[in-house]
């Protein structure tokens, strides 16, 4: 698993399906392990087929929400991936389409009907510590457009 981009077929990102998955930069397990499983968890809750995370690996964080999909419901899987980029990269290459949730994007209230009308599997990123600027750019203008100050 670690080092390795998702695995083919678990992306949500195949042909005639429109899935969204959540990608989790930067996961600290001594500082960020309640942000870390609250992100993942409400990934879960509101309907995310997927959860992949940069960082430390976390064993017991990926049982601890395992368990809850077990108990509360699932499918939804929980992936450590070395390479964010990588992911990145081949989520892309499979026609999926990155959103970057960041302070420095546009309201998401003025981008959320563009958000639904694309047909485009979504692999949502969720910051950590600090964001290379790789990220915002792999993010493109679609839908959470760049700061003008980082291009």
């Amino acid at each position: 698993m670690g080092g390795k981009p998702p695995e083919k077929g678990r992306t949500g990102c195949e042909e005639g399906s429109i899935e969204v998955s959540v990608l989790r930069l930067g996961h600290r397990p001594q500082r960020d392990k309640r942000v870390t499983t609250h992100v993942m968890l409400a990934a879960r809750a509101l309907g995310a087929s997927s959860v992949y995370y940069t960082g430390e690996r976390d064993v017991n964080l990926e049982e601890k929400v395992r368990d809850v999909t077990e108990r509360w419901g699932g499918p939804f899987e929980v992936q450590y991936v070395e390479s964010w980029k990588r992911a990145v990269e081949e989520w892309k290459e499979k026609g999926g389409e990155v959103i970057h949730l960041t302070m420095y994007g546009l309201p998401i209230q003025d981008v959320i009907e563009e958000i639904r009308r694309s047909p485009k599997s979504k692999l949502v990123v969720v910051g950590g510590a600090k964001v290379p600027k790789e990220v915002f750019l792999a993010a493109g203008t679609s839908p959470l457009p760049l700061n003008p100050t980082l291009k």
